[in-house]
C-alpha cells in the first residue's frame, strides 16, 4: 500500500465521518427550526440551519469521490510507487496533509455556518453576534489556518518529526 492509497482511506473516512456529523445533527436541527420559525421566516431558517448541513456533505462527497484529484494538488509527487527509497517520507507528507484537508474541510463548512448565523441574527435582531459565536467563528478560522499551514508545509512538518524522533 502506497502513501496515494492511505490518504485516500484517509479522506474518505473524513468523508464519512462528516455524513455522520450531519445525520446526528438532524434531531437537533429539527428542535432549532421548530423554536425558530415563530421568530424567523422560513428562508432565514433554511439559510441558517440547512445551508452548513449542505456544504458538510459537498465537501463529503468531494472527499468521497475525487480524493485523487485532492491527492494530486496537494501532493506533487502522489506518482511514486512503493518501491521508491522515499517511500516513508511520502508517506509521512501524505498523512500530515491528510490532516491538513480534513482540517480545512471541517474549518470551511463550520465558517459557512458562523457567517451565516451571524449575518441572520444580526439582520433579524440587529445586535452583535454572541460572544461565544465570535469565539467559535474565530477558533474555525485558525484551524482553517493551521490546515492551510500543515497542507502548505508538510515537508517541513514531516523534517521536524523526523528530528524529533531521532
Amino acid at each position: 500500500m502506497n502513501h496515494v492509497n492511505v490518504l485516500t482511506i484517509a479522506l474518505r473516512v473524513a468523508a464519512l465521518y462528516l455524513v455522520v456529523s450531519v445525520i446526528s445533527n438532524v434531531p437537533e436541527e429539527i428542535v432549532k427550526a421548530q423554536a425558530l420559525s415563530q421568530m424567523m421566516e422560513q428562508g432565514t431558517i433554511w439559510l441558517s440551519i440547512v445551508f452548513p448541513s449542505v456544504i458538510k456533505i459537498l465537501v463529503a462527497i468531494l472527499f468521497w469521490f475525487f480524493p485523487n484529484t485532492l491527492i494530486r494538488t496537494t501532493i506533487p509527487d502522489a506518482q511514486k510507487s512503493e518501491e521508491s527509497p522515499e517511500y516513508l517520507k511520502n508517506l509521512n507528507i501524505a498523512i500530515i496533509s491528510a490532516v491538513g484537508i480534513y482540517l480545512i474541510g471541517f474549518g470551511l463548512s463550520d465558517i459557512v455556518y458562523y457567517v451565516s448565523l451571524n449575518y441572520e441574527m444580526n439582520k433579524l435582531f440587529e445586535q452583535p453576534p454572541r460572544p461565544e459565536d465570535l469565539a467559535g467563528l474565530y477558533a474555525t478560522v485558525f484551524q482553517v489556518t493551521i490546515g492551510f499551514l500543515i497542507v502548505l508545509g508538510s515537508s517541513g512538518i514531516s523534517k521536524m518529526v523526523r528530528q524529533v524522533r531521532s
